[in-house]
């Protein structure tokens, strides 16, 4: 067989992604070596891992090409030190320093990856002056960011911690002219910002995070002997890693752990301890006869559990917790997601609150029967003391959730109409449109008028649709339809624009 070299094969194939590295034949867009053998190459060539190889190839020029006008910009402004070098080294140090802020690793650090970095045939400085070039990067980002929602709606969610020190998170999401819902992060400053912002915008939606607000429900929980035992429990087993070694071993099972940031974190840790009571106390006395003295935390989890009608309080508490906090902390975590959450917020508070009308408590009624050992009187009256112990919580969500964030609520209510398989269970009548009143942006007699108008085809265009269906993809595909031109549109003041609802 002719042997064919790899600069041959490199012309044959000059408008691929081929070059020589350490004399193999190399394909640059799937990272790999490729054999000369021009049968295999044309296959290589055809494969799905090298054109999408060749795509981020593309992107990763046209960024680079960015880097490079921007940078020229940049040094009319600035003057950076490194402003005569080549292009190709700058480009190369601006996204190594863009990585490393990425990745949240300190620049200083900087410094003992030069030797493998520089490896690639550029060089890089040192931290200090990587660093001058931080105000580009951050230039870079905002400019990239106004690009991408420009023209768009969006959503800003932010919110901030003291945790630690002062920080607040701030959260843009959007949907692309491709109806992709995207979002991009960022930090800043809290304080009157939505009455700043409604200035400008005088009909943005100010709205609450629900899932925080359901969160808030387990402070109002009145629980005093289980708030006092989690804290135990959670010193006990978050200093002691043996400690947590030995209950996987015992029962097979990891410990849950507790994080003061995590939604429903001292929910699920609670959970884990009606659901493993009975291995506690065997489980403390032996790490007590194990540890002897020393076991300060342990005595006192002993000293709870020996004490009848305090281990009767206990249990009776993390009945009621686990059964009513069940209901809260699915919706908390579904309405943390990333999807849609518009046309679910509403059916998760109604969900809490039938949940909360119905007080099915399957735990509490259990626990109640068994510690009272067959008396009725008695176990109606631990019944009772747990259903007192979750009634300020329930009180609470049905005052401040549904009570005063009720026009917030309603906004939710009213964007199921702009889910296509809501609005086939809802078979919305005229009268019903009125409840867009509810969204500012959309609260205009023509628009409702309109919208009006327009119901009867989207109903027709929205029967039998599956529940499997992708919404978003639903309207993009039904986007082109004149005849739902306003429910498809995302805005009244723009209503030819083709963009989806902003939520």
């Amino acid at each position: 067989m002719k042997y064919v070299s790899v600069d041959t094969r490199i012309r044959k194939f000059k408008d691929e992604p081929f070059r020589k590295s350490n004399g193999e034949f190399f394909c640059e867009a799937s990272r790999e070596e490729v054999s000369v053998k021009a049968s295999i190459i044309k296959r290589h060539v055809e494969s799905s891992k090298h054109k999408s190889g060749k795509e981020r190839l593309s992107q990763k020029k046209k960024r680079e090409m960015s880097i490079v006008d921007a940078m020229k910009n940049y040094d009319q402004e600035v003057h950076p030190k490194g402003e005569m070098l080549s292009d190709n080294q700058r480009v190369f140090r601006v996204k190594v320093l863009e990585t490393f802020l990425k990745a949240g690793v300190p620049l200083h650090k900087m410094d003992d990856f030069h030797e493998l970095l520089e490896e690639g045939g550029y060089r890089l400085t040192s931290a200090p002056y990587m660093r001058q070039l931080i105000p580009f990067v951050k230039k870079e980002e905002e400019e990239k960011i106004k690009d991408e929602i420009s023209g768009t709606n969006v959503a800003v969610i932010f919110d901030g911690t003291t945790r630690l020190g002062e920080a607040l998170a701030i959260v843009i999401r959007f949907v692309t002219a491709d109806w992709e819902i995207k979002q991009r992060d960022g930090a800043s400053v809290n304080g009157a910002v939505m009455r700043t912002v409604k200035v400008v915008f005088p009909k943005v939606v100010d709205m609450r995070c629900f899932s925080h607000a359901i969160d808030y429900v387990g402070d109002h929980f009145n629980i005093p002997t289980l708030k006092r035992f989690l804290q135990l429990w959670n010193i006990h087993f978050g200093h002691s890693p043996a400690t947590r070694l030995a209950w996987r071993e015992r029962t097979g099972i990891s410990i849950k752990s507790y994080s003061p940031t995590r939604w429903w974190s001292w929910w699920e840790v609670a959970q884990q301890i009606m659901l493993q009571f009975a291995e506690i106390l065997p489980f403390v006395q032996q790490r007590l006869q194990e540890a002897g003295s020393k076991a300060a935390t342990l005595k006192q989890i002993e000293a709870v559990l020996n004490d009848v009608q305090t281990k009767c309080s206990l249990q009776i508490e993390l009945a009621a917790v686990v059964d009513a906090g069940k209901p809260m902390v699915e919706s908390t975590y579904i309405l943390e997601g990333d999807d849609v959450l518009a046309w679910k917020c509403y059916e998760q508070l109604i969900f809490i609150q039938n949940s909360i009308n119905v007080v099915n408590l399957p735990n509490l009624t259990a626990i109640s029967r068994q510690i009272s050992e067959g008396n009725p009187v008695v176990a109606q009256q631990f019944y009772q003391y747990g259903v007192a112990a979750v009634q300020p919580g329930w009180n609470y969500f049905s005052q401040t959730v549904m009570g005063t964030l009720n026009s917030k609520v309603k906004i939710f209510r009213a964007a199921r109409l702009f889910s296509p398989q809501k609005v086939c269970s809802l078979r919305p009548v005229a009268n019903d449109i009125n409840a867009v009143a509810a969204i500012s942006f959309l609260n205009d007699a023509a628009v409702i008028r309109d919208l009006n108008n327009e119901l009867p085809r989207y109903l027709a265009k929205a029967d039998g649709i599956g529940p499997d269906v992708d919404l978003v993809g639903w309207w993009k595909n039904n986007i082109d339809e004149p005849q739902l031109s306003l429910f498809s549109c995302s805005s009244h003041h723009q209503p030819h624009r083709k963009e989806p609802f902003p939520f």
